[in-house]
């Protein structure tokens, strides 16, 4: 079926054409009786009238071809303008939708097919724009996804060539300017798996140590279509440095319950045994026998009360009781009772307690911290040594102890503060190695700081933050726990929410003089 531009096209050439017939006969007619009239009122016609005669109406056939041939061009040429400028403009409307403006529209009102045709490419381009638009958006979320993931990605097509890729995949292996899957990771190993799992469409995960001690976990998988086609590649880089390093400390805390729990009872084991079976028969070495039994019994209890200390610790529910306590008065109680036991193993034993003012704490939970410290520097300070408990005032109140021992290695520093680390791998020291730990975990539960200096053969300094009682206000929070604040002044307690309460005033008389402490000395943990 003939378009109807086509059809116009058509008709104007045949009216082109009967017009321009028709002139030409109306001419030859006008002037064929014009010749005629002319000649027949002669008698006879020579052969040189005959030859004018037909010079003559070639003449009039040239003019009349001069005047209907531009004509009937000119129609043809106004035809084809109409038909051929709504194609031109469509097709200057493909070319800049290829090249991304998918805003140009064209002439709808042309009639005819032309016309329906625009009317389908402005269609076209509509859907061709929210097409693009959802899919830009589409590739923008899913680079948001890989760049917001801390685990690295890589994915490649069917030729190997990198398609897709994330920060935290280049920071892996320092890559700056990436161009190719080479430039991204330079190990050709990882890419030649990549190459494997596209040809045999299994998956494959890989152990990959790196060279800042680091261990990555690559897991390589095809990606497949509807079709059960694989189309390309995506591998998943995982560091695993942490896991190990948690697993690795599982492992050591296993080992280390295992020994520490298995040490007093072989010990009490041996010395049962003998007992049972009558081989031990003088009073002496039974008495003797059983001062051993329970001195082991004493550390295995010992051992099981720290571990159910760090255990509420790290579950968040030991309970602190916060309140306002004269740090000074605290730190000579308690070398008041450790007096004694200094100068028992000729250990000088000094307070340097300068004026501060009261601080905002747990007492029980900043003795119990002293209360290990000291014993760590009891043990560890040689007979003439000295141990000095120091207190300063600044932004927050420090405490410190430190003594003249043996010191602690550089390499151990970062350490002490494990669960059951010793400095003397022999273990035979006599403490659990829980002491220090329990001391961090109290000073993390009261939003407090613990650190430890030390020099070989000069001795170690252990040193805590404390945080400074207020006149009339307490901050309080945020916290994990609901505490309880103690104005001993007044007599009251105030339990606080720290997440919903960031402020409490308790309003506090002048300081008076306070009645002086008993401190029962506590077993040395």
């Amino acid at each position: 079926m003939h378009s109807v531009m086509f059809r116009r096209l058509l008709i104007a050439i045949i009216v082109a054409l009967l017009i321009a017939s028709f002139m030409m006969v109306a001419g030859y007619s006008y002037f064929s009786e014009t010749i005629y009239a002319e000649f027949a009122s002669q008698d006879a016609i020579s052969k040189e009238q005959i030859i004018r005669l037909a010079d003559r109406l070639n003449n009039m056939l040239l003019l009349l071809s001069a005047v209907v041939v531009p004509m009937i061009l000119l129609l043809c040429v106004v035809s084809i303008r109409q038909l051929t400028t709504p194609l031109h403009d469509m097709s200057e409307a493909a070319i800049k939708m290829s090249k991304g403006q998918f805003d140009v529209r064209v002439d709808e009102d042309v009639p005819g097919e032309v016309g329906i045709l625009s009317r389908a490419l402005n269609s076209l381009c509509d859907v061709l724009s929210q097409t693009i638009h959802q899919l830009s958006t589409e590739r923008d979320q899913l680079d948001a996804i890989l760049q917001s993931l801390t685990d690295g990605v890589a994915v490649t097509d069917g030729v190997g060539m990198l398609t897709h890729y994330n920060g935290a995949l280049m920071r892996m292996f320092g890559a700056v300017n990436v161009q190719s899957r080479e430039e991204l990771v330079s190990d050709p190993t990882i890419w030649k798996a990549f190459d494997e799992v596209y040809i045999s469409g299994e998956a494959q995960t890989i152990t990959y140590p790196t060279t800042a001690d680091r261990t990555l976990w690559i897991t390589i998988s095809p990606v497949v279509n509807e079709d059960k086609q694989r189309t390309g590649v995506v591998g998943l880089f995982k560091d695993m440095t942490e896991m190990e390093r948690l697993e690795k400390m599982r492992r050591e805390y296993v080992a280390n319950v295992s020994h520490e729990l298995r040490t007093p009872l072989t010990a009490v084991r041996g010395l049962l045994e003998p007992l049972s079976d009558g081989l031990v028969t003088k009073e002496e070495d039974k008495q003797r026998y059983y001062k051993i039994m329970l001195h082991e019994v004493l550390r295995l209890s010992r051992l099981i009360t720290d571990m159910l200390m760090i255990s509420r610790l790290q579950s968040g529910t030991e309970y602190m009781e916060l309140s306002r306590v004269d740090m000074q008065e605290l730190i000579r109680d308690l070398a008041t009772s450790y007096s004694a036991a200094a100068e028992q193993h000729g250990i000088e034993l000094i307070v340097d307690a300068m004026e501060a003012p009261d601080a905002l704490t747990d007492p029980d939970r900043i003795e119990q911290v002293l209360i290990i410290l000291l014993d760590n520097a009891m043990r560890y300070t040689p007979e003439g040594g000295k141990i000095s408990i120091a207190l300063r005032c600044g932004k927050r109140l420090l405490v410190s102890v430190t003594d003249t021992g043996c010191g602690i290695p550089a390499e151990d520093l970062p350490h002490v503060f494990e669960r059951f680390y010793k400095v003397d791998k022999s273990r035979n020291e006599g403490g659990t190695g829980l002491g220090l730990s329990i001391a961090q975990y109290i000073m993390e539960k009261l939003e407090e700081k613990i650190w430890v200096e030390s020099e070989v053969g000069k001795g170690t300094s252990f040193t805590f933050t404390v945080k400074r009682f207020e006149a009339n206000a307490i901050q309080l929070g945020p916290a994990a726990q609901t505490i309880t604040v103690h104005d001993k002044e007044q007599d009251t307690a105030v339990e606080a929410d720290m997440l919903n309460a960031p402020f409490e005033v308790i309003q506090t008389p002048e300081k008076k003089e306070k009645p002086e402490r008993k401190i029962k000395e506590k077993k040395k943990k």
